[in-house]
């Protein structure tokens, strides 16, 4: 008898996992963007790797008698010390994933409807100031990198790295 039941029940589903960039010019996307933007900070500054990055190999840190540690190859300055370390991609990555999606909510965000200003204006002003902050690290630790402003359309199978100078003068305007 129960089998006649289950045929009557209604299996549509609202899909929400196919957002589109589209979804950052809505109150709740704006929203979203901002706070999935704030986690990626916490691969740098929840971990080791910002001790790695920003102690390691100066008179604060030596590897003494650590010799397990990840952070010998930053103190030691030889070949292991070189683009394949799992710190230098886990603040690459995760920074340039942010400043995407900061840059989706900063072209689409102003247009936003249905939202109050001072909630508009202080969710793009966090976006501002968390682009700067990925940039800052970003210039700190690399030099001059890819200085992206607006979100990609499509996929980007190239990169140049702009001059320091120039990603300092995007940190300083998105902070003004």
């Amino acid at each position: 008898g129960f089998a006649g039941f289950a045929g009557c029940v209604n299996l549509d589903e609202k899909l929400i996992t196919g957002v589109s960039s589209q979804y950052y010019a809505t109150p709740d996307g704006l929203n979203s963007a901002v706070i999935a933007s704030y986690s990626q900070l916490r691969g740098f500054y929840g971990r080791e790797q910002l001790m790695s990055l920003t102690q390691v190999g100066t008179d604060t840190w030596m590897a003494a008698d650590q010799s397990g540690s990840n952070n010998k190859v930053f103190d030691a300055y030889n070949g292991a010390l070189n683009s394949t370390l799992a710190e230098l991609a886990n603040t690459w990555n995760p920074a340039y994933q942010a400043i995407n999606t900061l840059n989706a909510a900063l072209d689409r965000g102003p247009n936003t409807q249905g939202i109050s200003p001072v909630v508009k204006t202080t969710l793009l002003g966090e976006a501002h100031f968390l682009r700067a902050l990925n940039y800052f690290t970003l210039v700190q630790t690399f030099g001059d990198v890819t200085l992206t402003l607006h979100e990609n359309q499509g996929v980007v199978a190239t990169a140049v790295r702009d001059p320091a100078a120039d990603v300092y003068k995007a940190i300083l305007a998105d902070l003004d």
